[in-house]
């Protein structure tokens, strides 16, 4: 396995961490990851983790009950959008660049990118629990959507008025998770990427889902692995500009990309594997009282203010 090493900063202009003989090859697709996989992915290969299934559902359910999707775009609303589908899954992620790679070589990505979305998405809820002006924000912008909608004679958004007692006792049961991967970052050393070679027998396997990368749903032995870059990224990793889209346009041309444009799209599968997935996240309660019944009375028109008596109410879900 070829072995390299490259010190990084945001205005490195390099095009591939490894030699033509890889970076030129058309099955050769790269993961990116970090040093504290090297030494299980170098004895046993690339193998998908699914180690945190269940307290991603449960770290998500937390959210739903204060009606909340936190202040930082890598937190609940990847957790939401993107880990949720992905997480029961035993899958593998790559790119056709080993350079577009690097964003999953960063420290902030030890763990991997749902340990990183867990993360910050408890860091949220810490911040939520801490700081009164983050819950004010919350409830504020509640009262503010419910407002609009009900005024235009839509049902009622909820308005939660989340009890922190209730959020501290659900952050005890993060704990130990919270450890574990302030434990990994803190033992980052450096970012890798794995060259993969891939052939036609992986081809029933291996799906182009192009934003999200290209995934494999089996483990990757060793014998597989034909690169390994550790790559020293400061902290940031390149700034590709346009530099990206042409990364992107030139693997698009390789052989194996090709050949996988060709396959039908499991939709309906995918499909019934996200109503699954939504269907474990939902919750019983609310983690708090609900104002948006009062805000609908005050604000709403006629025809909602009439519901609102009726006591057959509607919630804009």
């Amino acid at each position: 396995m070829e072995v390299t090493e490259f010190s990084l900063d945001r205005d490195a202009t390099i095009e591939s961490l490894f030699s033509p003989a890889i970076s030129s090859d058309s099955w050769v697709l790269y993961h990116a990851t970090t040093s504290v996989a090297e030494e299980g992915i170098d004895t046993a290969g690339l193998i998908p983790s699914l180690d945190y299934d269940a307290t991603l559902i449960k770290l998500i359910k937390v959210f739903r009950a204060m009606n909340w999707f936190g202040e930082n775009s890598a937190g609940y609303p990847v957790l939401k959008g993107f880990s949720l589908q992905r997480g029961s899954l035993p899958n593998l992620y790559f790119r056709e660049s080993s350079i577009r790679s690097l964003l999953y070589a960063k420290s902030d990505f030890a763990g991997g990118e749902t340990a990183h979305a867990m993360y910050h998405a408890l860091e949220d809820l810490k911040q939520y629990a801490a700081d009164p002006s983050v819950r004010a924000r919350h409830y504020d912008q509640q009262v503010a959507d419910c407002k609009e909608v009900v005024e235009q004679n839509g049902c009622p958004k909820h308005v939660i008025r989340v009890d922190t007692t209730w959020l501290l006792g659900r952050l005890l049961e993060f704990e130990e998770f919270g450890q574990k991967v302030a434990e990994l970052r803190l033992s980052y050393r450096y970012g890798l990427v794995y060259a993969v070679r891939f052939d036609r027998d992986d081809i029933p396997f291996l799906t182009n889902c192009r934003g999200s990368g290209i995934v494999y749903s089996r483990a990757v032995p060793v014998a597989k692995l034909v690169g390994k870059a550790r790559v020293y990224l400061d902290g940031q990793y390149p700034d590709l500009g346009q530099h990206a889209g042409r990364l992107h346009f030139e693997g698009a041309k390789s052989e194996l990309i090709k050949l996988l444009s060709r396959r039908p799209s499991a939709t309906a599968e995918a499909g019934q594997h996200h109503s699954a997935r939504e269907g474990r996240c939902e919750i019983d309660a609310y983690a708090g009282p609900d104002d948006a019944v009062d805000i609908a009375r005050r604000w709403g028109t006629p025809e909602i203010q009439q519901m609102i008596a009726s006591s057959k109410i509607r919630f804009n879900e």
